[in-house]
Parts: C-alpha cells; sequence; structure tokens
C-alpha cells in the first residue's frame, strides 16, 4: 500500500475544516437579554437590561457587554479548553480564549476582582432559527482555600433575543 502524498493530506485537512466551519453557527449580531427567563434576573441586586454585541470572525471573536450605565469588552483568542493566554492591556482581565464544543461557542476568562482570580466559562447556544441565543455561565472564585461545606462557585442561565436589524 501506498502512502499517501502530503498534497493529498493537506487537501482532505483543508476540505474537513472548512466543512467544520460551515458548519457553526455565526453569534454575530446585538443580542438583548430576556428577564424573564434568566437568572441575571433574580440574583441578590438582579439585572434589569443587558446587551451583547458580537463580533465573529473566522480566528477572531469579540464580545461588547453593555449592562445599565457600563460597557466591557473582550477580545478573546482562539485556543481550547485549558489554552489561556494572557492578555495586555487591561488590568482586570488576565486571559481570554474561545472555542468550540461542536455547535456551541464556548468562551472562557480569567480576571482580577477585588484581588482575587475569577474564572468563567459561558456556553453559547443559538435555537434553530438563530433568533434566541442561551449563554450557561459558570463562574469559580478562586481564593485560595477551601472552607468544608463553603462554595466557591455559581452558575446559572441566560436567554437573549437577537435585536432585528
Amino acid at each position: 500500500m501506498k502512502p499517501l502524498a502530503p498534497a493529498v493530506l493537506l487537501a482532505v485537512s483543508t476540505l474537513t475544516a472548512t466543512a467544520a466551519a460551515q458548519n457553526r453557527p455565526d453569534f454575530s449580531g446585538t443580542w438583548t437579554l430576556d428577564p424573564s427567563q434568566s437568572a441575571l434576573a433574580v440574583q441578590n441586586e438582579p439585572v434589569k437590561s443587558r446587551t451583547l454585541v458580537i463580533h465573529q470572525g473566522a480566528t477572531e471573536l469579540t464580545i461588547e457587554t453593555l449592562q445599565e450605565d457600563k460597557s466591557d469588552t473582550v477580545r478573546y483568542q482562539p485556543g481550547g479548553p485549558g489554552a489561556m493566554s494572557t492578555t495586555g492591556g487591561r488590568s482586570s482581565l488576565l486571559a481570554s480564549v474561545w472555542y468550540w464544543d461542536d455547535r456551541k461557542l464556548v468562551t472562557e476568562t480569567v480576571r482580577n476582582v477585588s484581588d482575587k482570580t475569577v474564572r468563567t466559562r459561558e456556553v453559547h447556544a443559538l435555537d434553530s432559527a438563530g433568533d434566541e441565543m442561551t449563554v450557561e455561565t459558570l463562574l469559580v472564585v478562586e481564593h485560595g482555600y477551601t472552607l468544608r461545606g463553603a462554595q466557591n462557585y455559581a452558575n446559572g442561565k441566560d436567554v437573549y433575543r437577537k435585536v432585528k436589524q
């Protein structure tokens, strides 16, 4: 049996990567929080309004979060689970990464909040019509110690509606 030529292997891997990318949804757009279906609305201090502006490219992802009178923009680096790379220019954002889990978009960040390391993992999924996005969030505060029965994490599920343009 002859080994496959490198050109054939390159063509097959390129076609496979292209097909996988074509099957992935596009999260780009402006999304508003639906408080009636969201965990953000049932916190101690409920979030009344939140808008996400997502710019998704083949190798780049930016999410701007507008919440009441605050704005935060994160430029995520492509990678995979556990593949955080340090970012520069922002004192609180230490690292960010994005990757695919089948048709779900996963973002992870590491931030410094009040001298504590806070990790977030958000899994974004679209409904079949592409006009509703569900974001499942896991937030972990790493404070360097563990107390029996203490919980250093929180999770929630939020629903966003796409703004028609």
